[in-house]
């Protein structure tokens, strides 16, 4: 392997590593105006974004109005039914108007 080809690999190794979480159960899912609110059993370990407030340190949001919501509420509405792990990688944003953090991908295991 070349070493531009070890350096590629080796930043996306590092920044999937960062942005992706342990694997967690759901302990908390609600929608409320037209937002699914949810939180994991497991705390999140990256910074806090300054755009989420003190009491919604550990809780994620997305509007059922983005293009993959219903995705998105599907996995976690079998997670939760079934109690198994998943995985939220953060979008590094807060849902429009509201100061909780925006999952970009959510997945099982």
């Amino acid at each position: 392997m070349n070493r531009l080809t070890y350096y590629f690999f080796t930043v996306a190794l590092i920044s999937t590593s960062f942005n992706s979480f342990a694997a967690a159960k759901l302990k908390y899912l609600s929608v409320k105006n037209d937002v699914v609110y949810f939180s994991l059993t497991e705390n999140k370990s990256h910074t806090k974004l300054s755009c989420v407030s003190d009491e919604n340190t550990e809780i994620w949001a997305f509007s059922l109005n983005e293009s993959d919501a219903d995705q998105k509420l599907t996995l976690l509405t079998t997670a939760f039914a079934t109690n198994l792990s998943i995985t939220v990688t953060p979008a590094g944003q807060c849902v429009d108007n509201l100061s909780v953090e925006k999952p970009r991908e959510i997945y099982f295991g």
